[in-house]
């Protein structure tokens, strides 16, 4: 058990410096809303580890990022209350899911 427990420590500290680099650098971007905790997303996105790796599987993961992201960019409810900002474009959505 230890062994395991090294691991994950190990893989642990350089996934959430890299998310945490990817949350600032869209935060200071103004593609996400500000104040997000790379843990809270990491969790979240538990998720797919959970997913079929068949095509229904491979669409249910697309739509779940897709809700996950929504649910970080500026204007998201959470952000502001109201409901997506009606600015944001499927293009720009398509961006933040590739990454770039």
């Amino acid at each position: 058990m230890a062994s395991h427990d090294r691991l994950t420590s190990d893989s642990y500290e350089p996934v959430i410096n890299a998310l945490a680099l990817l949350l600032r650098a869209n935060e200071a971007a103004g593609t996400i809303r500000a104040g997000i905790d790379p843990d809270d997303v990491l969790l979240m996105l538990g998720f797919l580890w959970r997913v079929s790796p068949d095509e229904a599987g491979q669409a249910q993961a697309q739509r779940m990022i897709e809700l996950v992201l929504q649910g970080l960019q500026t204007g998201s409810p959470s952000a502001t209350g109201t409901g997506p900002s009606a600015g944001r474009s499927r293009a720009k959505r398509d961006v933040l899911l590739r990454g770039r």
